[in-house]
């Protein structure tokens, strides 16, 4: 379920370039196909080999700054699931505790089914929470479009699946400030099309004052990912709201579609500075078929101050709902 380089690869789990800088937790289930029986040797596993509730771990499925996701087979009916820890060095951090049981907290507050549903939260011995995830079989958009762009049909029919999550989460009053490629995962469904699940809600924000007082990172963490983070979120993040969102589907619409990050640039600071003081490019200098439509609401969604942005993930769903591609 789930961080920065210009435009350096895209693997899960790479150190800090220009696109992925937030502590990842991890995400829920990228391809290997599902290889029963293939269980890792229980001294390479980053948790013990069996978890309270009879639960017996596979195999890591992908590790992050902060965490690791791993498979795991229930006791009867021994169904697969996904669970989401923390990395052993962090399971006695306070702050990364509460980050994880935040996540599943706002999760399960969200019915769309454009969400990896949580089955179960539970404790290790030493205190530390894990959290169990439906397990999902699939890719990530960000392993999508290492293969080249995606078309303009395909890329606003995935958007506008996690639009609905994230429409859902903003009428709650939650902000999931992570939106990427690489939280955005097209799950296979059997007999039906695949849908798009976001995931990796661990920095979402409530807006509306549940939990109040409970802060989110650590000191002097990026809270985001800078190659889709809204400018407010790099100033001002105690105020930073739906819109924020808003601009990272945008930045994810347009990477899917041309290959690339509207601001990309060959290093951090010029990334930053392009993103703050330069006016987003426009999508059919790249894409010259796109709708022009289309064109104008990206550049809508990337406006430097949020009021001039859609107000949320539901204006944007009905703006994109209305594109002919």
């Amino acid at each position: 379920m789930s961080s920065l380089g210009a435009r350096a690869g895209r693997s899960t789990y790479e150190p800090p370039s220009t696109k992925r800088t937030s502590p990842d937790l991890g995400r829920i289930s990228e391809r290997p196909e599902d290889r029963k029986g293939s269980v890792t040797h229980a001294r390479t596993l980053p948790c013990p080999a069996t978890l309270p509730g009879g639960l017996v771990v596979e195999r890591v499925l992908g590790r992050g700054a902060i965490g690791v996701v791993v498979s795991a087979i229930t006791p009867a009916p021994h169904r697969r699931v996904a669970v989401k820890l923390l990395s052993p060095e962090w399971t006695l951090d306070a702050e990364q505790r509460r980050r994880l049981l935040r996540e599943a907290q706002a999760v399960m507050r969200l019915s769309s089914p454009h969400v990896a549903r949580v089955i179960d939260v539970n404790l290790l011995e030493d205190g530390s929470p894990f959290v169990v995830f439906e397990y999902l079989q699939g890719r990530s958009l960000e392993s999508m479009i290492a293969d080249g762009p995606l078309s303009v049909r395909d890329a606003v029919r995935y958007i506008l699946d996690a639009l609905d999550a994230l429409a859902e989460a903003h009428r709650l009053g939650l902000v999931h400030r992570d939106v990427k490629p690489a939280n955005l995962f097209l799950a296979e469904r059997p007999g039906k099309p695949p849908i798009v699940k976001v995931l990796d809600f661990g920095l979402v924000k409530d807006i509306v004052g549940h939990n109040r007082g409970s802060r989110l990172t650590m000191s002097g963490t990026s809270i985001g990912t800078p190659a889709y983070m809204a400018p407010e979120q790099l100033t001002t993040g105690s105020t930073v709201g739906p819109q924020a969102d808003v601009w990272a589907v945008a930045a994810t619409l347009f990477e899917l579609i041309t290959g690339d990050v509207p601001f990309a640039a060959p290093s951090i600071p010029l990334m930053l500075s392009r993103l703050t003081q330069e006016q987003a490019p426009r999508l059919r200098t790249v894409c010259p078929d796109a709708p022009r439509l289309l064109e104008h609401v990206i550049r809508w969604c990337l406006e430097k101050d949020p009021k001039h942005r859609p107000a949320n993930a539901e204006v944007l769903e009905r703006a994109l709902s209305r594109i002919p591609y």
